[in-house]
C-alpha cells in the first residue's frame, strides 16, 4: 500500500491520523488536510515526527511534492488548508503516485535520503516494540475468551461472534479512552506551554492571540464561558490598547447576543463590555459605530445621541464624515424637530453643503420660517448645489403659501423684487407671488399695488404672447392638416380637408398675418394638389379633386377656366385615372356644366363623342346620360341610334330596353319594339 510512497508522505499520513483535532486534521471530506494553529503545530506535532520545529521547512517539503493551498473550512484567521489530487485520507495507495520535483541539486537530494533512512531505522524500531506488546495484548484477550466461553456453556447461549470480531471490538475499546486521555493531555500540555509563554512576554498579542485560538470553551446560554472571559479580561489587562483584542471580544460577544429582545440582560452587559472598550480605544470610529448600532437597536433614544455626541468630541475631524451619515439618519428616524435643528446647525459648520438637505427635512416636518432662511442662504452661496432658478422658485411658492410663518422672519418684498430683475421669463410668477402673499396677510391695498405695478411693464409683453396663442389656435387644424399631407400626400380626402379649412379660415379669420387673397390661395392648393398627386398611388378618387377645381371657378362664374380644367384633364383620360369610372365621372360632370350653363347641343355633342372614346364608351353612367340627352334634345333617329349601339355594345340593362321599347311605342315604331324585345332576349 503505501510502502512504496516517500517517507515524507507516510510521516504526514501517519501524522494527521495522531493530531489532535484542535490543532488540524483532514478536511474537505478527506482530500485536503488543515492546519489551525500554525506555530502550535510546529512547536508540538513536527518534533513527534521530524527532526526540526520549523513550520517553514514542513511547507518547503510540502511544496516540493506539489501541494497547494486550498479553501479554509473555518473561522480561524491563522489556519492553512494544503491539498493534493493523490493525497486522500482512505486511499493511502494513491501516495506511490507523488514524486519529489527533480530540478534541486543532488546534494539537497543525499540529505533527504539519509534522513529518510534514519527516520525508516527509528520506525521499525518502533513497530517492533509496538507488535510485542500488541502480542501480549492478545494473548491477555485470548484467556479472557476462553474463561468466558467455560462460564457460559451451561447456559446454552447462543454460539459467540467470531473471535476476531470479538477481539477488534475489545481493542476499540481499549485505544479508544487512550486517545480521549491522549487528547487531553495534549491540551493541557499546550496550555501549560501558553502560560510559560505569556509569563515570559505578556505584551505580545500573538501569544494571546494563540492561546485564544486554543481555549475553546462552550459559551454559557448567550454569554461567553467564564474560562473565555477571563482570558479576555487577563490579555486586555496587559494589552489595553490591542484592537485586534477587543475587536475579537467584542464581536465573539455580540454573536450570541444577536436576535434577542431588547429587554434582556445580556444587551446590557454587552453595552457595558463596550463602554469598557471605548475608554481605550476612543479613537477608533469602528467601536465607536458599533456601539451606536447596537443602541439604536435597543431604542435608546437620548443615550444614542449622547454616544453620537461623544464619539464627535473624542474623534479626529477626519473622521467625523463617518459619524454624521448615521446621526442625521438617527435624528431623522426619531422625528424631533428641536433636536433636529440643533444637530443639523452643528452639521452645517462641518459640512455647510449640507445646507439643502437640511431644508428639505425642515419641508418635511412643516417648518417653514427656518426652512425659508436657510433657503435664502442656498440662494447667497456663489455655486448652489441646486439650480438657481428652481431654487428661487421654490422660495417663491414656499413665501406664496406660507405668509403668516414667515413674515417676521424675512423682508419678503425686498427678497421678491430682486427676484423680479433676476429672471425675466418669471416675472409675472414674482409679482403674483408678491400679491399673493400681501393678500394672505389681509393687506389688499398692498397686493392691488403690486398688480398695478407689475401689469404697467409686463402688459404689452402679455398681449403679444396672447395673440400668438390666438393665432396658434386658429391655425391648429391647417397645420395638422399639413402633417397628415407630409405622411401621405397622394391621399386625395385630406386635400379636400385642406382646401375646405383655407377657404373657412378666409372667411372667418381676422389674423393680419395672412396677405394672399383667399381665390388665389385656393387655386394655388387645387394646382398643388394636382401636381402632387400621382394616379397609380392615389388614395381615394383623383376625379372628385379635378370636379371640385372646376366647380370652384362655376362658383365664381368664371366657365371658361372651368371648361379650361375640364378640356386639360379629358385629352389624358387614360393616363390620368385607373378606373372606367372616374372616367366617367370627369366627362359627365363637363356635359352638365354645358347643360347648367344653357350649351345643350354642345352637350349633346360632348356625350356622342365620349360614347365613341375607347377609354369611356363602356360606361353605362355615360351612357345613361346620353340616352337621356337624345330622347330630350335629339331626334328619333339619332336617339334609336344611341339605343342600337348600347345593345351592340351588350350594355343594356331590362330597364334601358324597356325605356327603349316604350320609346318607340310611344312614336309608334311597334313593329320595331317588338324586334327590340327579340334581339334583347338573344
Amino acid at each position: 500500500m503505501k510502502s512504496s510512497a516517500p517517507m515524507f508522505l507516510q510521516k504526514l499520513f501517519d501524522m494527521l491520523h495522531a493530531m489532535p483535532s484542535f490543532l488540524g486534521g483532514w478536511c474537505h471530506g478527506g482530500r485536503a488536510f488543515e492546519i489551525s494553529a500554525p506555530l502550535e503545530f510546529a512547536r508540538l506535532v513536527l518534533p513527534q515526527y521530524f527532526k526540526h520545529s520549523k513550520y517553514t521547512s514542513f511547507v518547503r517539503q510540502l511544496n516540493f511534492y506539489g501541494f497547494v493551498k486550498g479553501a479554509k473550512v473555518s473561522d480561524v484567521a491563522t489556519s492553512v488548508v494544503f491539498q493534493h489530487v493523490h493525497f486522500v485520507q482512505h486511499k493511502p495507495h494513491l501516495m506511490r503516485r507523488i514524486k519529489r520535483k527533480t530540478n534541486h541539486s543532488n546534494e539537497a537530494f543525499n540529505q533527504d535520503a539519509v534522513e529518510a533512512v534514519d527516520e525508516l531505522r527509528r520506525d521499525v524500531g518502533e513497530i517492533k516494540a509496538t507488535l510485542s506488546g500488541l502480542d501480549a495484548q492478545l494473548k491477555q484477550l485470548q484467556e479472557v475468551v476462553k474463561v468466558t466461553m467455560t462460564l457460559l456453556e451451561p447456559f446454552q447461549f447462543k454460539p459467540p461472534p467470531p473471535l476476531h470480531q470479538e477481539l477488534l471490538e475489545e481493542a476499540i475499546a481499549y485505544y479508544m479512552p487512550a486517545r480521549s486521555e491522549d487528547d487531553d493531555w495534549s491540551r493541557k500540555s499546550m496550555e501549560a506551554q501558553f502560560e510559560e509563554d505569556v509569563a515570559r512576554n505578556p505584551y505580545s498579542i500573538e501569544t494571546w492571540t494563540s492561546y485564544l485560538n486554543l481555549l475553546h470553551t462552550k459559551p454559557s446560554g448567550h454569554r461567553l464561558s467564564k474560562e473565555r472571559v477571563a482570558l479576555f479580561r487577563r490579555a486586555l489587562s496587559y494589552v489595553p490598547l490591542s484592537y485586534k483584542l477587543w475587536k475579537r471580544f467584542l464581536d465573539e460577544s455580540y454573536a450570541l447576543v444577536r436576535g434577542l429582545r431588547i429587554d434582556r440582560p445580556e444587551l446590557v452587559e454587552l453595552t457595558l463590555l463596550y463602554e469598557d472598550a471605548l475608554v481605550h480605544l476612543h479613537k477608533m470610529p469602528r467601536i465607536w459605530l458599533q456601539y451606536l448600532s447596537l443602541l439604536d437597536h435597543l431604542r435608546w433614544g437620548t443615550r444614542t445621541r449622547r454616544v453620537f455626541d461623544r464619539a464627535l468630541r473624542a474623534l479626529p475631524i477626519t473622521q467625523h464624515k463617518r459619524i454624521w451619515g448615521p446621526y442625521l439618519a438617527f435624528i431623522h428616524a426619531q422625528g424631533v424637530a428641536s433636536t433636529a435643528i440643533r444637530v443639523y446647525r452643528r452639521f452645517l459648520m462641518f459640512d455647510p453643503s449640507g445646507r439643502e438637505e437640511y431644508v428639505r427635512y425642515l419641508l418635511s416636518m412643516e417648518l417653514w420660517e427656518e426652512a425659508s432662511i436657510q433657503l435664502v442662504h442656498v440662494l447667497n452661496l456663489p455655486h448652489p448645489p441646486s439650480s438657481r432658478h428652481a431654487l428661487w422658485m421654490e422660495l417663491c411658492s414656499l413665501i406664496s403659501s406660507h405668509p403668516d410663518d414667515i413674515s417676521s422672519a424675512l423682508n419678503v418684498d425686498a427678497i421678491l423684487r430682486s427676484g423680479v430683475h433676476l429672471f425675466s421669463d418669471e416675472v409675472g410668477r414674482f409679482w403674483c407671488a408678491l400679491a399673493t402673499y400681501y393678500m394672505r396677510l389681509g393687506m389688499f391695498e398692498s397686493a392691488r399695488d403690486v398688480y398695478e405695478e407689475g401689469l404697467d411693464p409686463t402688459s404689452p409683453e402679455l398681449s403679444r404672447t396672447l395673440h400668438l396663442y390666438e393665432d396658434l389656435a386658429e391655425r391648429r387644424p391647417l397645420l395638422l392638416n399639413a402633417v397628415y399631407l407630409r405622411q401621405n400626400p397622394h391621399s386625395v380626402a385630406h386635400w379636400h380637408q385642406r382646401i375646405a379649412l383655407i377657404t373657412t379660415s378666409s372667411s372667418t379669420s381676422t389674423s393680419t398675418t395672412t396677405t394672399t387673397p383667399s381665390p388665389i390661395l385656393i387655386v394655388q392648393t387645387y394646382t398643388e394638389a394636382l401636381k402632387t398627386i400621382d394616379s397609380t398611388l392615389a388614395v381615394g378618387a383623383l376625379s372628385s379633386l379635378w370636379i371640385s377645381f372646376a366647380s370652384f371657378y362655376e362658383a365664381h362664374d368664371d366657365v371658361a377656366n372651368a371648361r379650361a380644367v375640364f378640356e386639360k384633364v379629358r385629352h389624358r383620360l387614360a393616363s390620368s385615372f385607373r378606373s372606367l369610372d372616374e372616367r366617367a365621372a370627369i366627362v359627365c360632370a363637363q356635359i352638365e356644366l354645358e347643360l347648367r350653363h344653357g350649351a345643350f347641343d354642345a352637350a349633346l355633342e360632348f356625350a356622342r363623342a365620349a360614347c365613341r372614346q375607347k377609354p369611356v364608351m363602356r360606361s353605362l353612367k355615360l351612357w345613361h346620360l346620353r340616352v337621356d340627352l337624345e330622347e330630350s334634345l335629339g331626334d328619333v333617329p339619332s336617339t334609336r341610334s344611341a339605343y342600337e349601339d348600347l345593345i351592340d355594345l351588350k350594355l343594356a340593362t331590362p330597364v334601358l330596353v324597356l325605356q327603349f321599347t316604350a320609346y318607340l311605342e310611344t312614336h309608334e315604331y311597334f313593329e320595331d319594339a317588338f324586334h327590340v324585345y327579340e334581339k334583347a332576349v338573344q
